[in-house]
């Protein structure tokens, strides 16, 4: 889910770091925890690393930071995760006939209920990225329904996201309107994903 903030946004967009912050952390408690049984592999990535001490044996386990969260965030992401499962099993049926490649070739309509449309809705543009696709359309609904068909536009060379606005850029017209902005202008807001 990070590879498109990391390979897309802008070179220090708050999004690309924030995600290489993660990165950071998550790699400093897995050398760790892997150094007792692949003490050599382990060894390797902590001189890739740069760190300052010259073997990974000295260290003690790695704490990840951990930000203050509301008391309903985890039933909020479960929920987004399982919608996104869901959202995969119809795109696989598209793959199957032939009709997408990949998921971002395609566009998603969901009709949703209540509790869940307020969490797709919160993640606002962003919903399109947890669900890998290129288009999302949400609608509120008694019971969840998932449509999913090829996206509209032309696929952007950098992002490999099926936009109209490809080729838009008389100076680029192999790339988006989004990736013209994040390597030429002030680049994309991105907020949760």
């Amino acid at each position: 889910m990070l590879k498109d903030r990391l390979y897309t946004c802008a070179e220090n967009s708050h999004a690309r770091r924030s995600a290489q912050t993660a990165l950071y952390h998550l790699t400093q408690a897995v050398v760790r925890l892997m150094a007792p049984v692949l003490s050599f592999t382990a060894e390797e990535i902590w001189e890739v690393l740069g760190s300052p001490t010259p073997t990974i044996f000295t260290e003690e386990f790695y704490s990840i930071p951990q930000p203050e969260l509301d008391s309903d965030h985890h039933a909020r992401w479960e929920t987004l995760r399982g919608l996104r499962s869901r959202v995969e099993k119809e795109l696989e049926h598209l793959r199957s006939e032939g009709s997408i490649g990949s998921s971002l070739q395609a566009r998603v309509e969901l009709t949703l209920p209540p509790e869940t449309f307020a969490h797709a809705q919160a993640l606002g543009n962003d919903l399109k990225y947890l669900l890998i696709v290129s288009e999302v359309a949400i609608h509120q609904g008694q019971q969840e329904g998932i449509a999913a068909s090829q996206a509209h536009g032309q696929k952007c060379e950098r992002c490999w996201h099926v936009r109209p606005d490809t080729g838009s850029h008389a100076d680029h017209p192999a790339l988006c309107g989004r990736c013209t902005s994040n390597l030429f202008g002030t680049g994309e807001e991105r907020t949760h994903v």
